[in-house]
């Protein structure tokens, strides 16, 4: 999917919040549009999300820069504009993700990877004091690759 189809009605994005409530939002979304010839145009748009989920923590993963794949400025234009959503940039915790032979889609084994790498993310960032469950820390932390390597 694309961000304008999340950022509109079409997803149910707002339905979906209002009936499972939760206490946090993680958002990945812009994979699909790292060749779009404008990426400037997907402000306004990631804006409406970010405004559709509201007061609720939100973390929005940045997708890995593919190798095969030529890379517009998406991801920056993501992170400029997620504000007060948190971002994490997927090449700085899960670097040089192995894929399939296609070049873009993670291998089974990167995935879950991935998946634990994100979930340390979460545990290392998280205010156990906050306000709400899912608080973060002022200053976010990283977790180390080797962190990466662990098995679940």
């Amino acid at each position: 999917s694309y961000i304008p189809e999340w950022a509109g009605g079409r997803m149910g994005l707002a339905r979906y919040l209002a009936q499972y409530q939760p206490d946090l939002v993680i958002v990945s979304l812009g994979g699909n549009e790292v060749e779009i010839a404008d990426p400037g145009s997907r402000a306004e748009p990631i804006r409406r999300i970010v405004r559709t989920i509201g007061e609720r923590p939100c973390l929005w993963v940045g997708t890995p820069r593919w190798k095969a794949l030529r890379h517009n400025a998406i991801l920056e234009v993501i992170e400029d504009n997620v504000a007060p959503c948190r971002f994490v940039d997927s090449d700085q915790i899960v670097p040089n993700m192995k894929t399939f032979g296609d070049g873009v889609h993670p291998t089974m084994a990167e995935r879950g990877r991935w998946a634990r790498v994100l979930v340390q993310w979460l545990q290392q960032n998280r205010d156990p004091d906050g306000a709400v469950p899912w608080a973060f820390r002022e200053t976010l932390g990283f977790v180390p690759e080797a962190a990466a390597d662990t098995p679940p």
